[in-house]
């Protein structure tokens, strides 16, 4: 993201111009459902990171689904914009919202604009939010860190050789589920932020 950033001659009488705060912002009280490509399912009553919650989802990485309603706030006419704002994601995240595709948030602002998403919808009604969040793969790496070695590794931490069960296409041994040629994360290391972070909100602009 960029700002820019206007100075004006000194001594300079030219009138200042204020952009307009947008209106106050409504929380999105939730649940928040959370789903793993495996199945495994949790609910959480506000945005937390997967790291919080059970090992499942605290080493995961990947893609998983979230899922949570909005109330639609009054005042939206006279021409004025819906906006979902998820506060931080960590890392992107696919947005739909009552069945229609708005679009992939990678970067901040992490938000959209659900006006026409939510025409039919009247003021008070629920809006239906999927989200497809992914994350890095660091938090994988170093959940499968606690598991016993399916190589060897040099000291430095790359690997001695490929191992024969890799070479054969095999799973790993040992029930990790990645594979590298170098120990980029250890099991001592803090699993990253993931998921919707919040705080997730509503407004009117």
């Amino acid at each position: 993201g960029s700002v820019f950033v206007m100075l004006r001659p000194r001594g300079s009488r030219a009138p200042v111009e204020r952009v307009a705060r947008p209106a106050a912002c409504e929380p999105v009280a939730g649940p928040f459902a959370l789903t793993l490509p495996d199945g495994t399912k949790t609910t959480i009553a506000k945005p937390v990171s997967w790291t919080e919650l059970s090992d499942d989802f605290r080493y995961f990485s990947g893609t998983a689904v979230c899922e949570f309603a909005f109330k639609l706030p009054p005042g939206r006419a006279s021409g004025r914009r819906v906006t979902l704002d998820f506060g931080m994601v960590k890392n992107v995240a696919e947005v739909a919202v009552n069945g229609k595709n708005l679009g992939v948030l990678w970067k901040p602002p992490f938000e959209v604009d659900v006006t026409d998403a939510c025409a039919d919808l009247a003021d008070g009604a629920e809006a239906r939010v999927v989200a497809k969040v992914a994350n890095l793969w660091p938090n994988r790496l170093i959940g499968d860190d606690f598991k016993p070695d399916d190589c060897k590794w040099k000291p430095g931490g790359g690997i001695v050789e490929i191992p024969d069960w890799v070479k054969r296409g095999e799973k790993s041994p040992t029930g990790r589920t990645t594979f590298t040629t170098w120990k980029h994360w250890r099991k001592t290391d803090e699993p990253l932020p993931s998921g919707i972070l919040g705080p997730v909100q509503i407004r009117v602009d």
